[in-house]
């Protein structure tokens, strides 16, 4: 039998309504670290976020929500997460909602 606290995991966050640079500046409120703009490739405009561990939450453009301005559509990739990072994770939730962003009914999360 598998032991949930043992798996490794990723999650995808799709929110609206602010623009990736300040979504990653949320995510860095939680875990510190560099916010880079790279801008490469174009069509994801990536923002990372490297924690102190040197760990990489990506913030990047996603086209599929269509119902928002393409400057306000950020998508947040999580690095590899473990059983112990899931309180990280919803800080890092709680710090990007007080952004302004929000999940509206295009947005989704995806588990890997």
């Amino acid at each position: 039998m598998i032991d949930f606290r043992e798996l490794k995991f990723g999650v995808e966050i799709e929110t609206t309504g602010k623009s990736r640079g300040a979504v990653a500046k949320g995510i860095q409120s939680v875990v510190g670290g560099t916010i880079e703009h790279t801008g490469q490739p174009a069509a994801y405009d990536p923002h990372t976020v490297t924690d102190p561990n040197s760990r990489q939450w990506k913030v990047v453009a996603d086209a599929s929500l269509s119902d928002a301005p393409a400057n306000l559509r950020a998508e947040i990739v999580t690095p590899i997460l473990t059983y112990r990072d899931i309180p990280v994770l919803q800080d890092v939730v709680r710090a990007v909602r007080r952004t302004g962003a929000q999940a509206t009914q295009t947005c989704g999360c995806h588990i890997l």
